[in-house]
């Protein structure tokens, strides 16, 4: 497999590149590109793809690595990173707590009604006052406003 897309030089040593001189590298690239003739699109199909690889290939490679960490204590410095053990993702189960039980039964109701009232909300498309007829308090009912993050969605086929 040949890729006629060059990221790194071949004779500069990642592992030597501290966290700034990363960032710095990364940046000249991201300026020197236009002088290239690369095609942007290209590039970034090629970086999705390998960010897709080397995830895959780091989980491997973490599994791989628990034992070696370990017989340093858990902690171990090279190549410029600061290896360490821990615990992520720790769950904790509170359900054979009545009072828990019953207080998330009461936020899951409300997350309901919440969410049915967001549905209501985005629905309006002006500004209107309406009148409980329960209560007789005026209810001012405004359109939800919208914003986005305009990105590029990729997807590896």
């Amino acid at each position: 497999m040949k890729t006629n897309l060059m990221l790194l030089d071949s004779d500069m040593d990642v592992l030597s590149l501290s966290k700034n001189e990363i960032q710095s590298f990364a940046e000249s690239m991201i300026r020197n590109f236009d002088e290239s003739s690369k095609d942007p699109l290209q590039m970034l199909a090629f970086i999705s793809k390998m960010k897709t690889m080397l995830d895959i290939i780091e989980k491997g490679l973490t599994e791989k690595s628990m034992n070696d960490l370990n017989s340093y204590g858990g902690k171990h410095t090279a190549f410029g990173i600061d290896f360490q053990i821990s615990e992520v993702g720790v769950k904790y189960d509170y359900s054979e707590n009545i009072k828990w039980v019953e207080l998330n039964n009461q936020i899951s109701e409300l997350d309901a009604k919440r969410k049915e009232m967001e549905s209501f909300i985005k629905g309006i498309k002006s500004s209107f006052t309406q009148v409980d007829e329960e209560t007789g308090e005026a209810i001012k009912w405004h359109p939800a406003s919208k914003s986005s993050t305009t990105t590029i969605k990729k997807t590896i086929k």
